[in-house]
């Protein structure tokens, strides 16, 4: 097996340094800015939610406003304070795709960039291992070594590449997160901080896929080709092409497959959003259509069983009259009120 090395490494540690910094400094400026406009919808939106209870415009309890207050004032601090931001939600959105792929892949990595050399490491240890078996009367294992040392280079740079250009999206995505989560405060902008939500957990789970991906790959390299050695050992040294070209094959078919992870990762980050809090609001609604009659609120559904717009029900033969009926016409109403008066008229 070959030493290990830090190519990737190298690479993502410039490159995060930059990154985090960007994503630093691009969420302070951004809170910055949207602080005194959010100030000023809080401020507004307390007045008016305040002025429409007074008037009686809005029947809602203390508690329930209290409670709505207090929300949309703690989402205001967090987006518009960089420190809590940064210390906890754009830190955790940014590292946990890395440590949730070191955990899927076994290695142990601390990172995407670790994990990546991981997987470079063990595809050169297994190339070189193959070329040194190899001799002229055993050709086959140059044609293994081959085939994994391109195999090994076509995977890890294409994860490398998919991998940063996540983690791009994710550091652009997280230094607009104070402009997003500002939208959270109301209900009519609450779409946009979901849609944003979707997008960086499809980041995330991009680089968690991807890195996967590779990891798996090379651990069937890793078993496909101690078969392959065995076999060739039984065999006098000899390696036989057709234990491993099922490796290959699917080593071409891993490739394709990384390449089409994203849209995986898409599918799944879409799938999440604040609006699964929808469900309360469902049980709610059900509990309060189970209720009898007589304890729904005035004004609620008791219009619908024949209730004034107060709440108060009507006996079913209050009036006695013959109500026009929307799809009546005039000609047949008048001649049904007339006769009806007449008959009155005639008994008196």
């Amino acid at each position: 097996m070959t030493e290990p090395i830090y190519i990737f490494q190298d690479w993502f540690s410039y490159a995060d340094a930059v990154t985090q910094k960007y994503l630093t400094d691009g969420a302070a400026a951004v809170a910055a800015s949207i602080q005194p406009a959010g100030y000023q919808m809080l401020v507004l939106y307390v007045i008016v939610m305040g002025i429409s209870m007074m008037r009686g415009m809005i029947q809602e309890p203390i508690v329930e406003s209290t409670i709505r207050f207090i929300k949309i004032a703690t989402i205001y601090t967090i987006g518009t304070t960089s420190t809590i931001y940064a210390a906890h939600i754009s830190n955790f959105l940014y590292e946990w795709p890395a440590a949730m792929a070191g955990v899927i892949s076994g290695t142990g990595a601390a990172n995407t960039s670790a994990l990546i050399d991981n997987v470079a490491g063990t595809g050169l240890g297994l190339a070189s291992q193959a070329w040194e078996n190899a001799s002229i009367s055993n050709m086959g294992g140059y044609v293994i070594a081959a085939v994994i040392f391109t195999l090994t280079f076509v995977v890890t740079a294409v994860t490398a590449a998919i991998i940063t250009m996540a983690k791009y999206t994710l550091a652009l995505l997280l230094t607009l997160g104070p402009l997003f989560i500002a939208f959270l405060m109301f209900e009519k902008t609450r779409q946009l901080f979901d849609r944003w939500l979707s997008s960086v957990l499809t980041a995330g789970f991009t680089i968690v896929l991807v890195s996967g991906a590779a990891a798996m790959l090379f651990k069937y390299f890793e078993a496909a080709f101690s078969q392959t050695e065995a076999a060739a050992t039984a065999n006098g040294g000899v390696v036989s092409l057709t234990g491993f070209a099922p490796a290959a094959v699917s080593g071409i078919i891993s490739v394709f497959l990384i390449l089409n992870l994203p849209a995986l990762a898409s599918g799944l980050g879409g799938g999440v959003s604040t609006s699964s809090a929808v469900a309360a609001g469902w049980a709610y609604d059900k509990i309060r259509g189970a209720l009898p009659n007589g304890r729904r609120p005035a004004g609620g559904n008791g219009r619908n069983n024949g209730g004034d717009s107060s709440g108060r029900f009507k006996s079913s033969g209050e009036g006695g009259s013959v109500k026009k009926s929307a799809s009546m016409s005039m000609d047949a109403y008048r001649k049904i009120t007339s006769s009806r008066t007449r008959r009155v008229t005639s008994r008196d």
